[in-house]
């Protein structure tokens, strides 16, 4: 039983019912938690596989979930089978810049706009996250960011697409923050509100409170100064080179995937 709701409370007692017909359940986390590490819903899961990012989200809930689950790191569900060749493949300096425009708008704005000022020299992808892009408070962000500056570019092509046209990510508290380093960009996470907890503070070598420190992080790892620390964030999100999807494979005893002659010769 493939388990998409492991929101909800009841999907523990469908497995046990499951368990006592000899049948197995796989669920898998949506994400990092990012508005508050300890969210309510996740602190009880109960599925016989669970797949996950990462192994450090055990730090905050291993505690809690069924001692008997397995708990496998996968990394990103968007790391599709598509993009598995391209991962190798030469990037320009491009940067992608996402964001969710908020109460901490004003700072957004002077943190984008530092970074495109900075690098006139190369192309800053714009990515507002889906569904706010529509919203007042992001066309005044947008307006305000593009004012005057020909180095950005809004976009609205998919996140994942975007990574495979860069080679840095800086966004705000995001999952995508993490799903960068899979995808092998050297990824930023701006931690400039006033929230009390953040994932990504396990993690300062990711952190960034500026614009001017963004600036200065891009500029060593091209000068080689400094060198973006990426094994260090296997934790918070696995770097393999598989999908999530051939892994499910594998755990239901499926050989690995292999694409019919038909789709390859199209």
């Amino acid at each position: 039983f493939w388990c998409r709701d492991d929101y909800n409370v009841e999907h523990i007692l469908r497995n046990q019912e499951l368990r006592k017909q000899g049948g197995r359940s796989l669920g898998i986390a949506h994400g990092l938690p990012i508005a508050s590490i300890l969210v309510p819903m996740w602190r009880y899961i109960d599925c016989d596989i669970y797949y996950v990012l990462g192994r450090h989200i055990l730090r905050y809930y291993g505690d809690k979930w069924s001692p008997h689950m397995t708990v496998r790191a996968v990394g990103s569900m968007g790391l599709e089978r598509r993009y598995l060749p391209l991962l190798d493949a030469p990037r320009p300096h491009d940067i992608v810049f996402s964001a969710k425009p908020g109460r901490n708008a004003d700072m957004l704005v002077k943190l984008a706009t530092q970074v495109c000022d900075a690098f006139l020299d190369r192309t800053i992808y714009l990515h507002l996250k889906p569904g706010f892009d529509k919203t007042s408070a992001a066309k005044d962000f947008i307006a305000r960011v593009t004012a005057g500056r020909s180095n950005i570019r809004l976009t609205g092509q998919p996140i994942y697409e975007l990574f495979l046209r860069a080679r840095y990510l800086i966004a705000d508290p995001s999952t995508v923050g993490a799903e960068a380093i899979q995808f092998g960009l050297a990824s930023f996470v701006l931690d400039i509100d006033d929230r009390k907890t953040l994932i990504f503070r396990d993690f300062p070598d990711m952190c960034v409170n500026s614009g001017d420190e963004v600036v200065d992080r891009i500029r060593a790892i091209e000068a080689g100064t400094w060198t973006y620390p990426r094994e260090k964030f296997e934790p918070l999100v696995a770097l393999n080179r598989r999908t999530v999807h051939d892994m499910v494979r594998e755990d239901l005893g499926l050989p690995p995937y292999t694409i019919p002659a038909s789709e390859a010769a199209a």
